[in-house]
């Protein structure tokens, strides 16, 4: 008797777990990767730069997704994301020429700056003690993002370039865009999701389209994975859009920082010791 053929069943979980993924990133603005790659591997065995190839397909295809309630609503600067991307991708190439020549940051290092963030964020949220442009309300869902002057650009671009060179200095990434903005600039953090969306967006295809051509991408995984990214990304970009208002969101985004944390603190390995030989 033939075993069944049990892919579907597979391709069914993968489109599954895709969707709080992309709920994740259209709430946010955020990568789910640090979460989704050690799914990856306890769901399927996939491990390593597959596994991240995975995850970062999946962050672009939820960031698109994500992007087209936020662009309805007119909480993305164009101009300013891609001023942002840009900047972004001369400090991330930066900071790579030096951290080869450095070591890198210890994890705990990272899960204290991102916890510190992430309280920081959570508190500020919950108190609503932030003035967003002259407006003190959190309450409500911002306006469009108004017109920006030529000091906030050079901000824009001072921010993209910082994000980019610390976040690759503490493997933090887009992590770091919404809080920048939001505390750097006094942006809403609908203003800030926008372009953090953008970001993640635009930076993710070169990479994503690296680790395809090198053979490192797991087709068929990223595929069905992306279909449920796709949907859930819409879905949270429509509740953060039309439902949340910029207190929760910043409550939601700094709760994530933190999970991601004790998630990479938790897998990081322990310094191997070496014992001498008597």
């Amino acid at each position: 008797m033939a075993r069944p053929n049990l892919s579907y069943l597979k391709n069914v979980v993968l489109t599954l777990t895709g969707i709080p993924l992309g709920v994740i990133t259209g709430i946010t603005g955020a990568a789910s990767s640090a979460l989704s790659i050690p799914f990856l591997g306890f769901l399927i065995g996939l491990r390593g730069p597959r596994a991240v190839s995975t995850a970062l397909t999946v962050n672009a295809v939820a960031a698109f997704a994500s992007l087209l309630a936020y662009s309805q609503h007119g909480y993305i600067s164009w101009p300013a994301a891609l001023l942002l991307v840009v900047c972004q991708i001369i400090g991330t190439a930066q900071a790579q020429k030096l951290r080869g020549q450095r070591k890198p940051a210890p994890i705990w290092t990272s899960a204290f700056v991102a916890v510190a963030l992430g309280l920081v964020m959570a508190f500020v949220g919950v108190s609503k003690h932030i003035t967003i442009h002259g407006v003190d309300d959190l309450l409500n869902p911002p306006g469009p993002v108004p017109h920006l002057r030529l000091v906030d650009y050079a901000l824009v671009a001072v921010i993209g370039w910082a994000v980019g060179a610390i976040g690759l200095v503490l493997d933090l990434g887009g992590l770091l865009v919404v809080p920048a903005l939001v505390f750097g600039m006094h942006f809403a953090p609908h203003w800030a999701q926008g372009l953090a969306l953008v970001s993640l967006a635009l930076t993710g295809v070169p990479v994503v389209a690296a680790h395809a051509s090198s053979g490192m991408l797991e087709g068929r995984s990223a595929f069905w994975l992306s279909c449920g990214a796709l949907f859930g990304g819409l879905v949270g970009a429509m509740y953060a859009t039309m439902r949340f208002n910029g207190g929760l969101l910043l409550v939601i985004s700094g709760g994530l920082l933190c999970v991601v944390a004790m998630v990479r603190y938790v897998r990081s390995e322990p310094p191997v010791v070496v014992e001498k030989s008597s």
